[in-house]
């Protein structure tokens, strides 16, 4: 008995919880124009001899808009302004 209770308070006391490390830079937008997307990720230091796991996501993305994509309307304000431009020119 004393040995089983050694062993678990010594298995307490390596016991060592997952780390998250740093996360990485961003990588580039996925897009050259337009909405695109881009990611970071990060690594763990896994749990040892019983310590807890990690939690949270190993990716982590963000939406990024680098410039508008020629002849791709992407607002209404834009699709207005095109049609009010298209009938000016047929009236002059």
């Amino acid at each position: 008995m004393l040995v089983f209770v050694m062993s678990h308070m010594l298995s307490d006391l390596l016991a060592v919880d997952c780390v998250w490390n740093e996360w990485s830079g961003w990588q580039q937008c996925n897009a050259t124009c337009g909405d695109g997307r881009k990611m970071r990720s990060r690594t763990q230091t896994p749990e040892l001899h019983g310590g807890k796991p990690c939690e949270g996501r190993d990716t982590d993305w963000t939406s990024c808009f680098p410039t508008h994509c020629p002849g791709i309307q992407t607002n209404q304000s834009e699709a207005n302004r095109s049609k009010l431009e298209l009938i000016t020119s047929f009236s002059m």
